[in-house]
């Protein structure tokens, strides 16, 4: 009975292609293992930095409303240290802004500029943020802005 069991293994053995024998298992990709580029995780941060910016401007409760704009402010950030973009540096201006920090806030809109140098809308951040300076220097118990 052993004898017969050996042989009819041997001869199994001898049936299947030897390198289905010894082949390592295939390895498939996982879920979520995906590489992203910069690219990509700079335009998902500016998706969610952009989504808490239009939150916080339609928020009246002022703790939720800086909750929001710090927020936001921290996926702009992000967003342009993947791969600076005008759209990012105008949404990260108006964050600062919100969020009283005017020096930071010109810094931002002053880079979307580089990018749109004639824009209303960076314009008018820069303009703002020079005007919240300003105000910040005439009234001495006003926090200086910068975060």
């Amino acid at each position: 009975m052993n004898r017969a069991l050996l042989l009819a293994g041997l001869s199994l053995l001898l049936l299947l292609p030897s390198t289905a024998l010894f082949a390592a298992p295939q390895m498939t990709e996982m879920i979520g293992s995906r590489y992203h580029e910069p690219g990509e995780k700079a335009a998902e941060s500016y998706s969610r930095g952009a989504k808490s910016l239009r939150k916080a401007e339609g928020e009246s409760d002022p703790e939720k409303k800086k909750k929001l704009l710090t927020r936001a402010k921290e996926e702009l950030t992000r967003s342009v240290a993947y791969q600076p973009n005008y759209d990012a540096l105008v949404a990260l201006g108006q964050a600062y802004l919100g969020l009283e920090a005017p020096d930071a806030a010109r810094d931002a809109c002053s880079r979307a500029l580089g990018f749109k140098p004639n824009d209303e809308k960076a314009t008018a951040c820069y303009e703002q943020s020079g005007q919240q300076i300003l105000a910040a220097k005439k009234s001495p118990a006003a926090p200086s802005g910068s975060q």
